[in-house]
């Protein structure tokens, strides 16, 4: 530790507790900072679980509205075929009649994914309309 951070241990070597007591103090409330700040990703986590396998999940960690579905899901052997062949966007499109709670987790879930790819997008679009512009310097024969 002592060759990682040499200069800390000559602030710690004269004496200076109280400047270390104020940086632990500015951590600590970063650190509760980032609890509260991400603390959805913790809440999404069960989502993403059902998302990506819902023929794994177990139905008793999830919300009571989504287990029944869950459950009769797990137990149609059309659909476990479905998914074992089928991409996951288009697996869910299969579900929406029969299953509404879980079509539309998955809804929500690959907008959460897609949102990604639409932002790329977007900036890709922007920066050709930046470059389309009569500003631009080009070469002409003029």
């Amino acid at each position: 530790m002592t060759l990682l951070f040499p200069c800390l241990k000559s602030v710690r070597a004269t004496g200076l507790n109280s400047d270390l007591n104020q940086y632990k103090d500015k951590t600590t409330e970063l650190l509760q900072g980032f609890k509260q700040r991400f603390q959805i990703f913790g809440k999404l986590k069960t989502d993403f679980q059902v998302f990506c396998s819902p023929f794994t999940v177990n139905p008793s960690d999830l919300p009571v509205d989504l287990q029944l579905e869950i459950i009769a899901l797990q137990c149609d052997s059309d659909f476990k075929t479905k998914f074992a062949l089928a991409r996951l966007d288009t697996f869910y499109q299969y579900l929406f009649p029969g299953y509404p709670k879980v079509t539309s987790l998955a809804t929500n879930v690959l907008c959460m994914l897609l949102l990604g790819k639409t932002y790329l997008c977007e900036q890709v679009s922007s920066v050709m309309n930046i470059n389309k512009t009569k500003l631009r310097s080009r070469l002409t024969h003029i």
